[in-house]
């Protein structure tokens, strides 16, 4: 099966090593494995294809020119409509292109950023929802023009109409967009793969080996609830005299300002003891995720998150919220533990009680055990057999 996934977002481009590029990774290396050939057409500054590891990438060049400067003149504060219009047009140009030369069984579009605008009717659509735009912009508590916010809800709203078949890694994400939308929603559990390769241990060795500690990666910012981490830490650093708590990731800032500056002036006295590192490859960041105390990802919103996978696939006890995905991972107090999303008393419960168990080897690997069902030969499997239903479907019509 030719599977061709359209995305705003990859690997192999720069700053884009987030959830979406992420799973776009693995599910590709899934059906590498499982003898699939999947293609992803990704926005980037120039226009060239290649192989990562079994993948075929083909980059498309939607970079600024001199339609985007008189969008900008005329459309003034409303452009950024222009720009995600500009990029499906171009996605799907370069879609078409492919599937001229060698006929592809389906697309796989993510909703981000309305990729599936101007997809191709001949080629069977597969609309893999990653966020909801309003969702989004509430536990970011952007503030901008309502007008533009609306359009671009709308904007996304429309491309998720031209999918034949939506699918959502989790639940909670799915049942928000069947409210939305009034369709059913699939979910389909993303596959997990391992990253490959050496591991590099000298940040972990120069900075924590003689440390215990406890973590948070991902983005540093209010979307995964590093606001209320950061308010918890004079308290939880007061409590615990020689623990340290370490930040991994990029800074997302807050009201103007780096987030960091915010957890430190948070952490009061004992700041000393609040460690930060910018975002770094899973090579670097796995030997410092494999001997945490504890992973703390307190996230106001979630969609199956990628650092959750990775923690528990190390056997690293995770702190996750309620409401927010990671109860589909995590079964409180058995495999991990809980809290309730922006509640301080109940994330700092929810810590000690990670940091007091006794139970460690237990609970790590109860967390691998249930990374195992998302391994190629099962999730993946799931993937292809709801993309093998579609195809039934569309053959039948």
């Amino acid at each position: 099966m030719r599977v061709a996934f359209i995305s705003p977002e990859f690997v192999t481009e720069h700053g884009y090593d987030g959830g979406l590029a992420n799973y776009l990774y693995r599910a590709g290396l899934s059906l590498v494995q499982l003898g699939h050939e999947p293609h992803v057409i990704v926005t980037s500054d120039r226009d060239e294809s290649f192989d990562l590891d079994g993948i075929r990438v083909h980059r498309v060049d939607v970079g600024p020119n001199w339609l985007h400067g008189l969008a900008r003149r005329i459309m003034r504060r409303y452009h950024p409509v222009f720009s995600i219009l500009w990029q499906s047009f171009r996605l799907n140009r370069r879609l078409r292109r492919l599937h001229a030369q060698h006929p592809l069984a389906l697309a796989q579009y993510s909703n981000y950023l309305a990729t599936a605008l101007f997809r191709p009717r001949a080629i069977p659509a597969v609309i893999r929802l990653s966020s909801l735009a309003p969702q989004w912009d509430r536990a970011y508590e952007r503030e901008g023009p309502v007008g533009l916010a609306r359009l671009t809800s709308l904007l996304e709203l429309r491309s998720i109409a031209n999918g034949r078949l939506l699918i959502s890694p989790s639940r909670v994400l799915a049942d928000a967009a069947e409210a939305v939308t009034g369709r059913a929603v699939r979910v389909v559990e993303s596959p997990f793969v391992p990253i490959s390769g050496e591991l590099d241990s000298a940040i972990y060795l120069e900075h924590l080996s003689t440390r215990r500690y406890a973590l948070f990666f991902g983005t540093v910012g209010l979307m995964k609830g590093v606001k209320c981490l950061a308010e918890i830490l004079e308290p939880l650093l007061e409590e615990h005299k020689d623990l340290y708590f370490v930040f991994v990731g990029k800074d997302a800032k807050y009201r103007g300002r780096p987030m960091f500056e915010y957890v430190l002036e948070q952490a009061g006295e004992h700041r000393d003891r609040v460690l930060y590192f910018d975002r770094m490859p899973h090579a670097s960041l796995y030997p410092i995720i494999e001997h945490a105390e504890t992973v703390v990802l307190p996230s106001r919103v979630d969609n199956f998150p990628n650092a959750c996978l990775e923690a528990m696939s190390l056997g690293r006890i995770v702190v996750g919220t309620r409401g927010a995905s990671f109860d589909q991972l995590i079964d409180d107090g058995v495999n991990g533990f809980l809290c309730e999303i922006d509640d301080r008393k109940s994330l700092l419960a929810a810590i000690e009680r990670a940091l007091a168990t006794d139970r460690v080897d237990e609970i790590g690997a109860r967390a691998r055990a249930r990374i195992e069902e998302l391994r190629p030969e099962l999730a993946g499997a799931r993937l292809v057999g709801a993309y093998a239903e579609l195809l039934e479907e569309a053959a039948l019509r």
